[in-house]
């Protein structure tokens, strides 16, 4: 039998969580295996069955497991959810969370943008953008693809973004600056056939839609991005205080 430590000050489902957390961390489990049924796991670690059920429910509202009716509970892979209030680029983001972040270009080009984009980087129509396609990528897994436009007033030299890893940290090493704040709105809709394609999902899966423009400490925007995830990847968590 599995140990719990009864003198602990721990909740003993905190510590039934943290063990099963352990086993799907280290692979223990792969992701569509079947967890052992909520009787077997009293068994195993001499627990109530409500003990169970609050571990296994966290677990389940983290995103490592899955019930489902008829069959049982699966384990799933946590989807990557964000820090809502920090601003990170998405290199940070990845590694921060034990992903190794990737990278590939799928298009650059020093383009004239649409009205709105001119507009939401505080340009006028006839001036010219870089435009910067990638497609990134979580432990060699695609599940982004980011737009990203550069206003005129930073220059880059074209074979430094054709091999960007990290734009923010890019702007630093060439131009001293910091990013401070960015507004963000996120949306919802289903891929098209192209973006089902790059991101390796069937026609019409969902996917969630982020769009971050991005000011300098003196409110210059650095940049507009449109962000497309794979929603099977990605999530949002916000926390809500009174």
């Amino acid at each position: 039998m599995y140990q719990v430590d009864r003198n602990s000050s721990t909740p003993i489902f905190k510590q039934l969580k943290n063990d099963l957390l352990d086993l799907l961390e280290t692979d223990k489990f792969s992701e569509g295996d079947k967890l052992p049924t909520e009787r077997e796991l009293q068994e195993l670690y001499g627990v109530s069955r409500a003990t169970v059920r609050s571990a296994v429910s966290e677990l389940e509202l983290e995103g490592y497991l899955e019930r489902i009716q008829g069959v049982g509970t699966l384990v799933t892979k946590p989807k990557i959810r964000p820090a809502i209030m920090k601003l990170t680029s998405f290199s940070e983001d990845m590694r921060s969370r034990g992903y190794k972040p990737g990278s590939k270009t799928l298009h650059l080009e020093l383009c004239s943008p649409s009205a709105r984009i001119s507009k939401k980087l505080g340009i006028d129509e006839a001036e010219e953008v870089w435009y910067l396609r990638r497609l990134r990528f979580a432990n060699g897994e695609p599940i982004g693809i980011h737009d990203l436009y550069i206003p005129p007033t930073l220059e880059f030299a074209p074979h430094d973004l054709k091999v960007l890893d990290s734009y923010y940290r890019l702007l630093v090493d060439k131009h001293g600056i910091e990013p401070a704040r960015a507004q963000e709105t996120l949306t919802a809709r289903i891929a098209n056939s192209d973006e089902a394609e790059l991101l390796n999902v069937q026609n019409g899966s969902p996917v969630l839609v982020i769009e971050r423009i991005t000011f300098t400490n003196d409110d210059d925007p650095i940049e507009f991005v449109q962000i497309l995830y794979r929603a099977d990847f990605y999530e949002y968590q916000v926390s809500l205080y009174r």
